[in-house]
């Protein structure tokens, strides 16, 4: 297939689980003139034998097999090889709505534009159950009074009160033009954590045409085991991340305007990372953040780390928060709070 309408990009690493859910939900698609390249990032479960299956049932799969660093190299892997008209990035743990592919391109004909935003809907895997359902266009109202419906034309460049950490700096909740891709050397940061948010950040800042459409298109998987929620140093990677982004803006002439919401992103940034750092690094992750963030981002930042209870709570409470990547119970009596591990 030398020029398909939509590349769609899909790093795996040890989800034979999940794997088969989300390849039928891509060739099953009404648009049938896709490509699908899926980067074996150097699995040790049976995904590798799955991948191997589809490819002889469907030519239209690729497979690239490599060592394991990470979605942010897997996915610039498959942005080398894509010659799709339109790029898609799925996780292999996630599946698609039928027709999601053949709307979006129709839509991308009717309004030429460089990225579409779509809705999705979050699946808690422990539950079985469907549990949050995303509005961007209620987000951005409530957020940054920037009003938009469904098929409106959106960009970013006179919102002033813009945060990176709330616009949604997930890559599966946007498709986009690969010629945009192209021409703004977008790629992803080369690292196992949070490698999407540079790719994101970029092209929603140089997007003059982002279309929303009111639409829930994509099915996010929430689960425990996931690489999200697993205590690593990887984690650490965020100090590489926020340099990345730092540079970006100042190269690219968006820092000073754009001075408040990267101060906002690196705290809330800082907060996501820090729940899953392990126990015994801690310390060294604090001293880090206490060496970047002012005095009061760190009074900010170090509220939110903590688990917060009301007055009458502080009576008696039991509440969860993420620590050391583990999800521990936190009780208070009297006042006095305990953190169970």
């Amino acid at each position: 297939m030398d020029n398909p309408k939509i590349s769609v990009i899909i790093p795996v690493y040890n989800v034979e689980q999940y794997l088969e859910q989300c390849l039928n939900s891509i060739i099953t698609q009404s648009l049938k003139d896709i490509e699908i390249i899926c980067i074996d990032d150097g699995s040790t479960d049976n995904s590798p034998k799955i991948l191997a299956d589809y490819q002889k049932k469907d030519e239209r799969i690729k497979v690239i097999t490599k060592k394991n660093e990470g979605q942010g190299i897997a996915r610039n892997e498959g942005l080398k090889i894509a010659k799709g008209e339109y790029i898609s990035f799925v996780d292999p743990d996630d599946w698609l709505e039928q027709g999601m592919y053949e709307f979006l391109y129709n839509k991308f004909i009717e309004t030429n534009a460089q990225i579409i935003r779509y809705n999705s809907q979050t699946f808690n895997e422990s539950k079985q159950k469907i549990d949050s359902v995303s509005s961007f266009a209620a987000d951005a109202n409530k957020l940054f009074n920037l009003k938009i419906s469904d098929n409106s034309i959106y960009n970013w460049k006179n919102v002033n009160n813009v945060d990176f950490s709330k616009i949604g700096l997930t890559i599966w909740c946007r498709i986009f033009s690969h010629k945009f891709i192209k021409e703004n050397n977008l790629h992803f940061a080369p690292y196992k954590h949070s490698e999407d948010n540079i790719f994101t950040i970029a092209a929603d800042l140089f997007a003059d045409k982002i279309l929303y459409v009111e639409k829930i298109l994509y099915n996010y998987r929430k689960r425990e085991n996931s690489a999200l929620n697993r205590a690593s140093k990887e984690y650490f990677s965020v100090f590489e991340n926020i340099e990345l982004v730092k540079n970006f803006l100042i190269e690219n002439g968006f820092y000073e305007k754009y001075k408040n919401a990267y101060r906002k992103y690196l705290i809330t940034t800082f907060v996501s990372h820090y729940g899953c750092i392990p126990d015994e690094n801690s310390d060294e992750f604090l001293e880090k953040v206490q060496k970047i963030l002012s005095k009061e981002e760190y009074k900010t930042f170090h509220k939110m780390t903590k688990c917060n209870f009301s007055f009458a709570e502080k009576l008696f409470a039991l509440k969860n928060i993420r620590q050391g990547g583990k999800k521990r119970k936190v009780l208070n009596i009297l006042g006095l709070t305990i953190v169970i591990k």
